[in-house]
Formats: C-alpha cells, sequence, structure tokens
C-alpha cells in the first residue's frame, strides 16, 4: 500500500469498521504486529503508521486497498444519485443505483470511499425490516462518527432521526438527530421530517410552522415530489385538528398529484389517509370506498381495522365486548409493531370512549372489567 493514497481517518475508519464488522478485539488483531494501544491511536486518526505495519493489519483482516481512480469516480456519482433519487422520492430509480453499488460491497469496504458507502447502505436498509442489519450498520457509523464531513453528518442524523422516530417511537432522541441533522444543513427534506416528527408527537403548532419553512426550501430546491408531500402533511394536520373539508381538500389534491406522476405506492399512502379522514368526518361510507382502492396493498391493510369500520358503517349495533376489545387490540398493535397511523389511532379512541359511554349508560361496563 503507498501511504500516499490515504489520510488518518481514512485508514482508521477501514481498519476500525472491518475490525469490528468481523468482530475482532484491537489485542486480536495485532497480536505479533504492534501493541494494542498502537492500534488505538491508529484507529482514532492520531498517528499514520508505517507502510509496513498497515500491510501487516490489513493481512490480519484479509482486505486490500483499493482505490482504483476511475472506480472511485464512478462509484462516487453512483452515490450521490442514489440520495438525490432517495431526497427527491424516485423511489424505482433508488432501488437499482443501490443494486448497481452493492455489487461492489467488498471493494467498498476497503475504499477511500467507505463511509460513504455505509451511508448510502444504512439509508437503504432504513426503509426495510431488516433491524438486526440495520443496528450493525448503525454500529459501525456511530464508531467513525468523528470522521465524518457535515453532509455526511446531516445525512446520517437525518435518517437515524428518522428511523427513531418511525420504530422505536422514540420523539426525545428522534428530535435530537433530526436538529443535529438541521444544525449540519437546512433542507426542505429535514424541516419536512421535523413536521412529521411533531405531528405525531402531538404539536401542532411546530408541525404546521415546519412544514411551511419546508415548503419554502422545497420550492428554492425545485423539489416537485417534496411539494407534494408538503399537502400531505397540511391535510393531516388540518384533519386531525378537526378541520376535516380544509384536510380532506389537502389530501385530494395530493391522491390527483401522484396519479399524474404514477406512483402507485405513494398513491395507496395517500388513500389510507384520505379514507381515515372521511371517517373521523362521519362520512364511512366515503371512506370505505377510498380504503377500497388501496386494498391491494397488503402492508397498510395492517394499518387499517375493515373489520371494525364496516359495521360501524351499516349501523349495526355494537358487540360491546368484542368491538371493544378489537379497539384496543388494534391500539395496542400499533405501539408494538411499528405500523403507526394517527388518524387511524385518533379514530380508535374516539370509537372507545364511545363505546365505554355507551356501556356505563348500559351498566354493563363493569361487566367488561371483570371479563
Amino acid at each position: 500500500m503507498d501511504r500516499k493514497f490515504y489520510d488518518s481517518k481514512l485508514l482508521g475508519s477501514i481498519i476500525k469498521v472491518n475490525r469490528l464488522l468481523q468482530n475482532m478485539s484491537q489485542t486480536s488483531l495485532v497480536e505479533g504486529i504492534c501493541v494494542p494501544s498502537y492500534l488505538s491511536r491508529i484507529e482514532n486518526a492520531e498517528i499514520i503508521p508505517s507502510v509496513e505495519v498497515v500491510n501487516e493489519i490489513f493481512k490480519a483482516l484479509n482486505l486490500e486497498y483499493y482505490d482504483d481512480t476511475e472506480f472511485i469516480i464512478e462509484n462516487k456519482q453512483h452515490f450521490n444519485d442514489y440520495i438525490h433519487a432517495l431526497l427527491e422520492g424516485e423511489l424505482g430509480l433508488a432501488s437499482e443505483l443501490y443494486e448497481t453499488i452493492k455489487k461492489d460491497e467488498k471493494k467498498l469496504m476497503s475504499s477511500p470511499i467507505i463511509i460513504e458507502f455505509l451511508l448510502v447502505k444504512y439509508l437503504r436498509l432504513v426503509d426495510s425490516d431488516q433491524r438486526e442489519e440495520i443496528e450493525s450498520v448503525d454500529r459501525l457509523l456511530d464508531s467513525i462518527l468523528d470522521y465524518m464531513d457535515s453532509d455526511q453528518l446531516h445525512i446520517y442524523m437525518l435518517y437515524k432521526g428518522i428511523d427513531t422516530r418511525d420504530v422505536n417511537r422514540d420523539f426525545k432522541k428522534a428530535e435530537i438527530y433530526l436538529k443535529k441533522a438541521e444544525s449540519e444543513e437546512t433542507t426542505g427534506k429535514v424541516h419536512h421530517e421535523l413536521a412529521k416528527l411533531y405531528f405525531e408527537w402531538g404539536n401542532m403548532i411546530l408541525a404546521l410552522d415546519y412544514i411551511n419553512k419546508a415548503q419554502n426550501l422545497y420550492s428554492e430546491e425545485g423539489n416537485i415530489m417534496g411539494l407534494i408531500a408538503v399537502n400531505m402533511i397540511k391535510g393531516q394536520i388540518f384533519v386531525y385538528e378537526n378541520q376535516y373539508a380544509i384536510g380532506i381538500q389537502y389530501l385530494t389534491k395530493c391522491a390527483k398529484l401522484f396519479r399524474r406522476i404514477k406512483e402507485p405506492t405513494y398513491e395507496t399512502y395517500i388513500y389510507n389517509h384520505l379514507a381515515w379522514a372521511y371517517i373521523l368526518d362521519g362520512q364511512l361510507n366515503q371512506g370505505l370506498k377510498v380504503l377500497d382502492k388501496c386494498s391491494k396493498e397488503s402492508v397498510l391493510l395492517k394499518q387499517i381495522s375493515k373489520d371494525l369500520i364496516n359495521p360501524l358503517s351499516k349501523g349495526e349495533k355494537p358487540l360491546w365486548y368484542s368491538d371493544l376489545k378489537l379497539i384496543e387490540d388494534r391500539l395496542e398493535l400499533q405501539k408494538i409493531s411499528g405500523k403507526y397511523h394517527k388518524l387511524e389511532e385518533k379514530y380508535l379512541e374516539l370509537r372507545r370512549d364511545e363505546l365505554y359511554r355507551a356501556m356505563r349508560k348500559y351498566k354493563i361496563i363493569d361487566d367488561y372489567r371483570v371479563k
């Protein structure tokens, strides 16, 4: 290995990440090469050792430093295109680009662009249910946090915040990550995600403030998908604030725009929210009609209590115990599954309270509690 191809942070990140990935201690890695404290200084980017020592460490890790100029330039372009496609909502293109990138994973893990690759991999995994692998890559990135530049830190904190909010439902910690991302770079995307955070946290004033900021930045950036998403969040906010007519207008506009750009996944997502807006407005039959438009999306069906809504829409008499149990089970499922839908939660809570009131009226609430 020629020393001119790496700096201390780059060398430290390659060795540290690959050592952790292979579950090796510092002591076991450098046995017969150097003392562990010397490796610690290498990994902490405090020194650049001799070429001989680096070669021995790479040999112990079964790595070959890969720094072909054309390879680096080509993959950097792939990384930029992938992140741009992701931020612009072009999921099909992002998926294709990632498959191209993934083919060279082994080379990328011992190259000067290892941090960029790990970030791309993390972004890809965050949108999946591969929790063990997500957490593994997250630990690797955390271990080299100090080696990231401002752009890298912005992207990492942004998606770490999204993952913490959507999966762990830890709003306070998610706010810390998203605010850190905002401090590194102010973008429409980070304001958009902060708006979603505050909406789900129940702070509609901050949610509306941040979604308006996102709208201004998306306009400057020319991000069409972002501007469409702004209508989505605004619709949700107005619905949650009981301004159903305005909320339905925003969500209907969103659905029409997604039909034009032919994004069926997003369109189904919008229909899901639009259906719950109608349901909250008391238009149960209209809500069911909208739900039918997204009935082929099995993931979203997990978020929809059609078994509960159908009898209610037909005016059938509630089955006290079974309906109440269904509602409470549904609310509990949202908490533990990560399939969170705030408008549905609000509706279910309203129905639960209504059933409680009815049961008290008919003096059967005590009987239910005994059961």
